[in-house]
């Protein structure tokens, strides 16, 4: 009898509680449907997982032929669900990369972060993908998916992203208002594009032949490993949409979250002044970092690093990256965190 009490004191010690397996499920099958939703679009996927033993960190990426190197989305999770988990969304013709910088600075203030690849990006071959008709739709799918995602990794929800992952999320707190109950991160958020973007985009059949055209074939490989050689011209199109639903539906209904913006005054491709519109008419709590920099660009906003190919630098890095995550991360934790 002696025996059989000794071993249940035991397994109360070192058996994990039921809350933990209850955790470890919860982000088996949020990992699962992560794969899943990429395994339908490119097929031969795999994950790929890197466990740092000392901070109980793990880094999840799915990794796939059809991708180009370390375009992967990817998510950063304890192991377990915390209080917090952040949804981030990269920009036109970029990959996740891009905001790896920013995600990592979310972890290490103990949040969970998923690193979204947004269909027709990341490809070694992208020009059909690029040409699709359906490409705003699956792109907010994608957002769609990857909140529900969050969701099993984090009580409370965040959502952010560059240029056009900004607007599209954005787009999702308008058209989802109760599943995002933590805050909005915007960088160079494309609001309002510069030149005859949506002007061109305004005659939808002509615009449409116009800019399958202007695209030709659309390639992905480039100079820079983690970015297409150019924006394409169709997808902008889809964009232009997403700016204007986001006008109409925003003109009645506000986003009621804490907000924090960083934005560049001299950004050419974002125009500065419909970010500060949005800004002046949004939010509960908010923050604007405005840039003043001339060094500071539209594509290089959200990088902590020089992007360097074969020894010679490609794109510049932020200059002022860490002031502007000093203010973000404390933004975060008095009014999110």
């Amino acid at each position: 009898m002696k025996f059989y009490i000794h071993l249940y004191l035991l397994l109360i010690l070192f058996l994990p509680p039921k809350e933990l397996f209850s955790q470890n499920s919860n982000i088996e099958k949020a990992i699962s449907i992560f794969e899943k939703n990429y395994e339908e679009r490119l097929d031969d996927v795999h994950i790929e997982i890197n466990n740092d033993s000392l901070s109980g960190i793990s880094e999840v990426k799915i990794v796939s032929g059809k991708l180009r190197t370390d375009n992967y989305p990817t998510i950063y999770h304890y192991n377990k669900i915390t209080k917090n988990v952040i949804v981030l969304i990269h920009g036109l013709s970029d990959s996740p990369y891009y905001l790896k910088d920013i995600a990592k600075r979310f972890v290490s203030d103990s949040a969970n972060v998923v690193l979204v690849l947004l269909p027709g990006h990341g490809l070694k071959d992208p020009d059909l993908a690029m040409e699709d008709d359906s490409l705003k739709t699956k792109w907010r799918k994608e957002v769609f998916n990857a909140v529900e995602v969050a969701g099993l990794l984090g009580r409370k929800i965040s959502i952010g992203g560059f240029s056009t992952g900004g607007a599209l999320s954005i787009d999702y707190i308008l058209n989802n208002p109760k599943k995002i109950n933590g805050g909005l991160f915007l960088f160079s958020a494309a609001l309002g594009l510069g030149g005859w973007t949506e002007f061109n985009a305004s005659i939808p059949l002509v615009s449409s032949i116009v800019a399958k055209y202007n695209d030709g074939l659309y390639r992905g490989e480039s100079e820079n490993p983690y970015k297409y050689p150019k924006v394409a011209d169709y997808s902008g199109i889809h964009l232009v949409d997403i700016i204007k639903d986001i006008r109409e539906k925003n003109s009645d209904v506000k986003v009621k979250l804490p907000i924090f913006i960083a934005h560049c005054k001299h950004d050419k491709t974002a125009k500065w002044e419909n970010v500060n519109q949005f800004y002046s008419n949004n939010g509960t709590a908010k923050f604007l970092y405005e840039i003043n920099d001339t060094l500071v660009k539209h594509g290089n906003l959200v990088l902590e690093k020089n992007i360097v190919n074969k020894g010679k630098i490609i794109v510049k890095k932020n200059p002022v990256f860490n002031e502007m995550m000093e203010q973000l991360i404390k933004f975060y934790r008095v009014n999110i965190k």
